[in-house]
């Protein structure tokens, strides 16, 4: 079932693959499956990959999977040429720039960030001042940096998935607002710290949506 490619009226473009050149494509992710059959030969995985494949790989497939093999999804440009990096879960700023340094200079057009800072945005969104203030100091190094690009790249990042969360607030939480998770079934939060924490309703406010404005992504 390809449904989100035919949404997209992809199959119109199909039709002029023999037009089209090959692209080299950058995807900053989780780690990568090269061997999958509807990846292999398509992507390549630059420094050390994770074992943590699914997302990453996931990916990948809407961008470049096989589209004549009969085998699983047929990707959106089967022509392109992908690159990926492996960006673990909570990482700094520092190493999203390196890596897209990496990329560029690998000669990617195109980079696809589907990572974002769900807790910081909605911090933001709400109205948190420290978490407004580290958003724009990332974006600003973070445009700094592209700048410095040998060669151009087109940049595409996610506007986040901070709505399939709820979050509590947390008076001593630096940017006031903690998501929360379930651990061995109940539901808590990782305090700035990194030590967790049960939620209790007795103590903390109701749980709150996670509806984030796009606007406070540090991409």
């Amino acid at each position: 079932s390809n449904w989100s490619m035919k949404a997209i009226n992809a199959p119109y473009g199909w039709q002029y693959q023999s037009l089209m050149k090959s692209v080299n494509v950058g995807i900053l992710d989780t780690g990568f499956d090269s061997d999958a059959e509807d990846l292999k030969g398509r992507l390549t995985v630059l420094g050390e990959n994770s074992e943590d494949t699914d997302h990453g790989s996931h990916i990948a497939g809407i961008i470049g999977a096989n589209s004549t093999n009969k085998e699983g999804v047929a990707g959106l440009a089967p022509k392109v040429s992908m690159y990926g990096v492996c960006e673990e879960k909570h990482t700094s700023i520092y190493s999203i720039m390196t890596n897209l340094h990496i990329l560029n200079e690998q000669g990617c057009k195109i980079i696809n960030l589907s990572i974002g800072s769900d807790e910081l945005s909605f911090a933001a969104t709400e109205g948190n001042t420290n978490a407004k203030n580290a958003i724009r100091r990332m974006s600003k190094l973070l445009a700094y940096s592209i700048s410095k690009f040998k060669h151009p790249s087109l940049l595409v990042a996610s506007s986040g998935n901070a709505n399939a969360f709820k979050y509590i607030q947390v008076d001593d939480a630096f940017y006031g607002y903690k998501k929360l998770v379930k651990k061995d079934g109940k539901k808590g939060f990782y305090d700035d710290r990194g030590e967790w924490n049960r939620y209790n309703a007795k103590i903390y406010s109701d749980q709150l949506k996670g509806d984030c404005d796009a606007y406070w992504n540090i991409f």
